[in-house]
């Protein structure tokens, strides 16, 4: 392929739309949430479908054109078309908001008709909570498949910070990890050990839950000789409640019941997902 060296006319699609053709078989609705089988789908990939929460599906934007039954033999094969600006859904359903303190919070689709503020299996965010009404009705801001393309593409922003590398037998009743500060704002979303020496001891048990300043982070994350019994076992314990952090705020991991462990090594991690704001 060669540099350009003329004057090209290229052709682009208006911003408001794109029309794609519809996975053999699939009805799909005017209304429904959007997705293309991506590159990376397990069929047919490159073909429009009702949004699900699966393997390799491009969230295509806030909703379907037209109602449209998939049938790639026809002559022309039909299309529905897909929006791929930013906007916003007016006054619409999001399962878990319940008042104006959710508003900035991360929206998520897990089929073609159903919004959440729980973030799905194959979890990417699709839009902010902008607005709210009354009870779970509020206004969403679509991220358009340009911000969902960066979000996307980035690994949805979530990191992962390694909190360190310990033997089972010296770890005691007090902090492991003091006052490391948290990078940005963010929510706690899991905390895992890689057991990278089988852990010992008679029916040992130590316990390991995560601080944000003074606070107790919802969930803990036992180490134990029968969780743990073979090398590279990877332990895991989800977090939920104040489990949300600012940059600078303090994490402590803190371990009790540690007496019984003999032997055995293992590291911790702990998973971030970015929040809207500072």
């Amino acid at each position: 392929m060669a540099d350009l060296t003329a004057t090209s006319k290229r052709s682009i699609s208006g911003a408001d739309g794109l029309s794609g053709e519809v996975a053999d078989a699939v009805q799909t609705y005017g209304g429904m949430f959007a997705g293309i089988r991506g590159p990376d789908h397990a069929t047919t990939q490159g073909y429009v479908d009702a949004y699900n929460d699966e393997k390799g599906m491009i969230f295509a934007g806030p909703q379907l054109d037209d109602q449209v039954l998939g049938d790639t033999s026809a002559t022309p094969p039909p299309t529905n078309s897909t929006g791929t600006d930013a906007s916003i859904l007016k006054a619409t359903a999001v399962t878990g908001v319940a008042s104006r303190a959710d508003i900035g919070k991360a929206v998520y689709a897990t089929d073609s008709n159903v919004l959440t503020l729980t973030a799905p299996t194959y979890a990417t965010p699709v839009g902010i909570v902008v607005d709210w009404a009354t009870s779970t009705t509020c206004d969403v801001l679509m991220l358009g498949l340009a911000a969902q393309a960066a979000l996307d593409l980035s690994g949805q922003g979530i990191q992962v910070l390694h909190l360190g590398h310990y033997y089972a037998a010296n770890v005691t009743d007090a902090d492991v990890v003091t006052s490391y500060p948290i990078p940005f704002h963010c929510s706690l979303e899991s905390f895992y050990a890689v057991c990278t020496k089988a852990i010992a001891g008679g029916g040992g048990t130590t316990d390991l839950n995560c601080e944000i300043g003074t606070t107790n982070v919802t969930g803990t994350l036992q180490v134990t000789t029968a969780a743990g019994s073979t090398k590279g076992t990877v332990i895991t314990q989800a977090l939920s409640g104040s489990n949300v952090g600012h940059a600078g705020d303090l994490l402590s991991v803190e371990a009790t019941n540690t007496s019984s462990l003999s032997g055995g090594e293992f590291d911790l991690y702990v998973k971030l997902r970015p929040r809207m704001g500072v």
